[in-house]
C-alpha cells in the first residue's frame, strides 16, 4: 500500500510539473509527431515494390520441353526479371558459373536435358501442375501418358 501510495505521489508530482511547463508538454508531443513524420517521408519507397529494379537472370534450357517453357514463361512474365535465354551451343556449368563470377548475371537457372521425362517418371503432381489445364483426373493420365512418351 505505501509502495502504491509513493506512485501515485510521483505521478502526480511529475504530472503538476509537466502541465506548468509548456515548453515540456510541447515536445512531449511534437517530437513524436516531426518523428514520426521524418520517418515516414525517409523511408516512404523503402516497402513498395520498385518498378525499376531487375535481375538479368541466364536460362540455360538443355530440356527444351515442358518443364524448360513453363520455366522461362514464369521468369518472363516477372517484371523484375530481365530473362537472357542461352542459346546454340549452351554453355556448360563452368562456363555459366564464369558468367555469373563476372556479374553479367545475377543468377542463372539451368534445365538439365531430360528434366520433363523425369518429372512425367516420378512426379505426376508436378506434370499435372505444368499443363495448361492443371491437374488431371486418373482416367485421364494413361492416355496422356502415351501421347507425351510419343513425343518425347
Amino acid at each position: 500500500m505505501i509502495v502504491l501510495r509513493q506512485l501515485l505521489a510521483a505521478i502526480a508530482k511529475e504530472t503538476r510539473l509537466i502541465v506548468r511547463d509548456w515548453h515540456a508538454l510541447a515536445v512531449l508531443f511534437v517530437m513524436p509527431v516531426a518523428f514520426v513524420t521524418i520517418m515516414s517521408l525517409a523511408l516512404r519507397d523503402v516497402f513498395t515494390e520498385r518498378a525499376g529494379v531487375t535481375f538479368s537472370v541466364l536460362i540455360v534450357d538443355q530440356d527444351g520441353k515442358l518443364v524448360g517453357e513453363k520455366l522461362r514463361e514464369s521468369f518472363t512474365k516477372d517484371k523484375h526479371f530481365q530473362v537472357v535465354l542461352a542459346t546454340a551451343p549452351l554453355p556448360d556449368a563452368a562456363q555459366v558459373e564464369a558468367q555469373l563470377t563476372a556479374g553479367l548475371y545475377k543468377f542463372a537457372l539451368l534445365i538439365p536435358a531430360k528434366a520433363t521425362a523425369q518429372a512425367r517418371r516420378h512426379d505426376w503432381a508436378i506434370v499435372g501442375y505444368l499443363q495448361p489445364h492443371g491437374p488431371f483426373s486418373k482416367a485421364s493420365r494413361a492416355s496422356w501418358a502415351a501421347s507425351a512418351l510419343a513425343a518425347a
